[in-house]
């Protein structure tokens, strides 16, 4: 980062107002660019020594290292947004495409379903069976995307309860959805 200084003393006649006889500009500036400047003046006629070169092009950097960490800061809450956004636009297609598939998936099964209480042929029996069976794995993968994407809405509460299992010990089961 290159720091350019300029200090200056004004000679008595020169006509500076509110009795500012001295000054400093200091630039500001990143790798990649010029950023602006820094100025500040005394009412006394002041000799610039080596120190206070020192100290203002210190000053510099470190106005331009908070700059540059305050501009890091702004893109990784503009990138944190975005991601946000995405997940949440994520999670309402899931939900939304699991409830426009599982209608008709649902008319497909009870379609089926009705069939084969009208027929009695074995053979249009299997392929209903298979029917039936494809269906109800396929509505198990859209009842977990469906989960999935209201758990990452925050939309699905646990609600514990003690079931009998076949030794008669209690285990914890139960869902309840907050839709």
């Amino acid at each position: 980062q290159g720091v350019d200084l300029l200090l200056m003393a004004c000679p008595p006649w020169s006509g500076v107002r509110d009795g500012v006889r001295s000054g400093g500009l200091v630039s500001v500036a990143q790798p990649d660019g010029f950023i602006g400047f820094v100025g500040f003046d005394a009412q006394e006629v002041s000799e610039w020594g080596e120190l206070e070169e020192r100290l203002l092009k210190l000053v510099a950097d470190l106005l331009s290292t908070v700059i540059s960490r305050l501009d890091a800061q702004r893109c990784q809450n503009e990138a944190l947004a975005a991601l946000e956004a995405s997940n949440r636009a994520k999670s309402e297609f899931l939900a939304n495409m699991s409830h426009e598939i599982r209608t008709p998936m649902n008319a497909i099964m009870g379609f089926a379903e009705l069939l084969g209480q009208r027929t009695q042929d074995a053979e249009s029996l299997e392929y209903l069976a298979a029917i039936n069976s494809a269906g109800k794995m396929l509505l198990a993968l859209i009842n977990d995307i469906l989960d999935l994407s209201k758990i990452e809405a925050g939309r699905v509460d646990v609600d514990h309860r003690r079931a009998l299992g076949r030794e008669g010990g209690g285990r914890d089961i139960g869902r309840r959805d907050r839709t």
